[in-house]
């Protein structure tokens, strides 16, 4: 098991992206970048990572009391990781709400929501 501290949203994007690559998933099977817990503890944010494909998140506390002899690292991003975020995000965006009426519809349309609120939750957290 890995645990890893995200104190910002963009730490937190940029795990997840990387995790999302590595074939990981939320125990209710949706990909790593398909759900945003950051909001939930903030700064205190962590992310556990089990052996197999699955991810969980908790506070940092709950996580120093329960797995207090598992070290929790801190994930920080790469500056370049947060402009190349920012490109897919805005990519993402426009790709779902321009294919909506011709491929996923309603699904199309909660993709570009997730990335669309993602960006403004990073832009109000400034």
């Amino acid at each position: 098991m890995k645990l890893y501290h995200t104190e910002t949203q963009e730490d937190y994007n940029a795990l997840m992206a990387f995790v999302e690559k590595k074939g990981y998933e939320w125990n209710t099977k949706e990909k790593p970048t398909e759900y945003n817990c950051w909001n939930i503890f903030k700064k205190e944010t962590v992310i556990v990572i089990e052996y197999d494909i699955n991810l969980g998140f908790a506070s940092k506390e709950y996580c120093e009391r329960v797995y207090s002899d598992t070290p929790i690292k801190k994930y920080k991003v790469k500056q370049d990781e947060v402009a190349k975020w920012f490109d897919d995000a805005a990519g993402n965006i426009l790709k779902y709400v321009s294919r909506y009426e011709h491929k996923n519809r309603i699904e199309d349309l909660k993709e570009a929501q997730f990335y669309l609120n993602d960006l403004i939750n990073w832009m109000e957290s400034d």
